[in-house]
């Protein structure tokens, strides 16, 4: 797994010993290919993000990070890029990394860079210093989700298994291996320009390709932020009985501001969605055809 770290205004000399702790801990499950950069970045922009668990943190500007930071021209070939970033420039003290993954398939993460700092999670204290600790939790994070399971990173730093979560993503994918499995979910589907398996997963295939001409259209990235859902998820975060998520027919765009809206609505009429509802951070669209055509709504 080829991983990128770029540390902004973090010239610690303790690099080359984390990042050695780092892989060390992930052998023989992954073998971690590591490439330090520093980088000088300032003003970095920061915007509001909601968690899993429905709480607000600020984080790095998403858009900022995939032009900056994950554009294929420095992270192409990479699985992963590794943000790490001065506590003096990082905004939010209360969360100090996050993961998500961008439209080239790269999953961005993002860490509050101390270097000697001790860490603890909800309590449970780890061996190794914060910075460590938090990369291979993000790390976590992007492996489940690239091999499309269930994500238990949380479940067992809660209790402090970590072995547990190494069992679970051996799964027989050791080595180069590993590496091409990961890869693969990560290279966009053949015939989608800016979408990549996991991100599309049980997806209607038409939708995809609307999706796919829309992006091209607009110019910008398109962040899905809901897919296909769940009955038991669909309940969960309030969506209607009989939702187009729970077929594979509906995507949630994450949408920041009116710009964004105007320019993301115009490419999903031109490539003929019939169906857009628009809260406040996110466009819906589906291509459900049992339900009213022609419409728009707000939520």
């Amino acid at each position: 797994m080829k991983i990128l770290i770029l540390a902004n205004n973090c010239k610690w000399k303790t690099w080359d010993k984390k990042i050695q702790e780092l892989k060390d801990w992930w052998i023989p499950e992954i073998n971690l290919d590591v490439t330090l950069e520093h980088t000088d970045f300032k003003n970095i922009p920061w915007v509001e993000y909601t968690n899993t668990e429905g709480k607000k943190y600020m984080g790095i500007d998403p858009a900022w990070y995939d032009t900056n930071i994950s554009y294929p021209g420095l992270v192409g070939g990479y699985d992963a890029v590794i943000f790490t970033v001065a506590e003096k420039d990082w905004s939010d003290k209360t969360v100090e990394g996050w993961n998500t993954t961008n439209n080239y398939g790269i999953h961005e993460i993002q860490i509050l860079g101390r270097e000697n700092a001790k860490y603890n999670f909800n309590g449970v204290k780890y061996n190794g210093d914060q910075w460590f600790n938090i990369a291979r939790h993000e790390l976590s994070h992007a492996i489940y989700r690239s091999r499309g399971i269930v994500d238990n990173t949380h479940k067992y730093w809660a209790v402090g298994n970590l072995e547990a979560i190494k069992k679970e993503l051996q799964g027989g994918f050791i080595g180069h291996s590993w590496v091409t499995y990961f890869r693969n979910l990560l290279t966009p589907v053949q015939g989608y320009k800016y979408f990549n398996q996991n991100e599309i997963e049980g997806l209607k295939p038409e939708l995809c390709e609307m999706l796919d001409k829309a992006r091209g259209l607009a110019g910008i990235p398109f962040h899905l932020n809901s897919t296909l859902r769940s009955p038991e998820k669909n309940a969960e975060v309030g969506g209607v009985k009989d939702s187009a998520h729970t077929r594979g027919e509906a995507v949630d765009i994450r949408c920041r501001n009116s710009s964004e809206r105007f320019i993301m609505k115009k490419a999903l009429y031109d490539v003929g969605f019939k169906r857009i509802g628009h809260g406040k951070t996110f466009i819906h669209a589906d291509i459900a055809k049992d339900k009213p055509q022609n419409v728009e709504w707000d939520y």
